[in-house]
């Protein structure tokens, strides 16, 4: 998908050329779009061998409101998202 988006952006049959703004903003958005799934996988912990009952300690009674996995995952479509963008203005 990122692919095209780095091609010269036109569509052959009427002409029209995409600006490199609109190509570079729909590829970060792509990509955080398609890394939403797993930072939610990760927020509800699914990735834990114990669900979200690995978040509680002995001491707490809540779930923590942005957890270490979801941390992870959130940094990684962002690295993501800069490097697709990089790519498309290359």
């Amino acid at each position: 998908m990122i692919k095209p988006l780095a091609m010269k952006g036109s569509l052959p049959s009427c002409g029209f050329v995409f600006p490199l703004s609109a190509r570079v903003i729909f590829s970060i958005g792509f990509v955080l779009l398609v890394f939403h799934l797993f930072a939610m996988v990760a927020h509800y912990g699914l990735f834990n061998k114990n669900g979200r009952k690995g978040f509680l300690k002995a001491d707490q009674d809540d779930y923590p409101y942005f957890p270490l996995q979801e941390r992870v995952v959130v940094g990684v479509a962002i690295m993501a998202a800069i490097l697709a963008a990089l790519y498309v203005m290359r």
